[in-house]
């Protein structure tokens, strides 16, 4: 089997003005694809996540390979700097607040006049369009708070419970990755660029696309449902097992059946109907917790996967990325820009057409 490096951006120059992590995010995946990317960041302290001690990994992994320069866009040397630099660019990142290019003299319309071909992505929070908001400031979590998915994460009743990792700033970058490809693929048939505008919370409603869809439709918003399965199935959710939890995915009802035969009990009848006793699907939701606590979470495992019933125990990170390794699935990567950095990579494999399938 012979992997394919592939490169579609070779030859592409992008200009990042970003900090923290949806635009570095943003402008890594678009180097990872073979774009030269020159990053602006200030003159006196560079970018903001440097500064933070759990921070400066993920900034040497996000941006090692870029052209960093540090350019003052507060002066005339740096202003002119930063606009011979986006009249020879074909894309244009840009993770500020609205307006704030504008300000230094590198306003879209007044790039495309000079470069036709620019595609200028602009990452905010809110947007340009959305009055007084556009100038406001935001966060990961505060997105997180805004759009509802602290809400919808966690049992009813919880308070507000925030995503462990940030999932609007990663969530960002790759709709933003797929709207510059997207300009990029249009320009290549009509020559002329486009601005592209992505918010922090449209992204965050991208990553609730079933949820959004569902409310919006029937004005029915779809309950917190904690730990349990989406699909409301007794047999999919974390199970307590001897020594940890078990994720447990028996959704349809054939998976119910053969998730029944691994642990040893009876399936229920799933039509019986009851007015009085127990549903069927709270007595076989009770069964298979009373069973799974009395055995080692490998054990279970081992057993679900023999009845082919999807299943996984729950790892910390730690864990995963032991195993991941251990067994070949992860495909590291040093990188970094002062230290050695193992990153997790692009996130997927090419192969050559006839080679034997992964």
């Amino acid at each position: 089997m012979h992997t394919v490096q592939t490169r579609p951006l070779e030859g592409l120059l992008v200009l990042e003005f970003s900090h923290v992590v949806a635009g570095p995010f943003t402008g890594l995946k678009l180097l990872q694809l073979g774009a030269q990317v020159i990053k602006v960041e200030p003159p006196a302290r560079g970018d903001y996540l440097q500064a933070l001690a759990h921070g400066r990994r993920s900034y040497e992994a996000m941006n090692a390979g870029k052209d960093i320069r540090r350019i003052d866009l507060a002066s005339s040397e740096g202003r002119d700097e930063a606009l011979a630099l986006a009249t020879q660019c074909d894309v244009l990142l840009d993770s500020f607040r609205p307006g704030v290019l504008d300000r230094h003299g590198l306003a879209y319309e007044t790039l495309a006049a000079v470069n036709p071909g620019l595609v200028h992505c602009s990452i905010s929070g809110w947007g340009s369009q959305q009055g007084r908001w556009s100038s406001l400031g935001a966060y990961d979590h505060v997105m997180q708070a805004l759009t509802g998915i602290s809400l919808q994460t966690g049992n009813p009743g919880d308070p507000p419970i925030k995503v462990g990792f940030p999932l609007v700033d990663t969530g960002v970058g790759l709709l933003a990755v797929n709207a510059i490809l997207s300009a990029l693929m249009s320009r290549a048939r009509s020559g002329r660029g486009q601005y592209l505008e992505i918010a922090m919370w449209q992204a965050a409603l991208q990553l609730m696309y079933p949820m959004a869809c569902e409310l919006l439709t029937t004005n029915v918003e779809s309950p917190r449902v904690g730990n349990g399965g989406y699909t409301g199935s007794p047999g999919a959710g974390f199970f307590a097992c001897a020594d940890g939890w078990l994720a447990l995915g028996a959704n349809t009802p054939a998976q119910l059946d053969r998730a029944a035969m691994a642990l040893g009990i009876a399936a229920p009848d799933w039509r019986a109907e009851t007015a009085v006793l127990p549903s069927p699907q709270t007595v076989f939701a009770d069964q298979v917790a009373a069973t799974l606590r009395t055995m080692s979470s490998e054990a279970a495992e081992a057993a679900m996967r023999a009845y082919d019933v999807p299943v996984a125990r729950a790892h910390s990170l730690r864990q995963f990325l032991e195993h991941a390794e251990a067994v070949g699935l992860l495909q590291a990567e040093t990188t970094g820009i002062t230290e050695a950095v193992r990153a997790p990579g692009r996130g997927w494999r090419s192969f050559e057409p006839g080679s034997t399938s992964p």
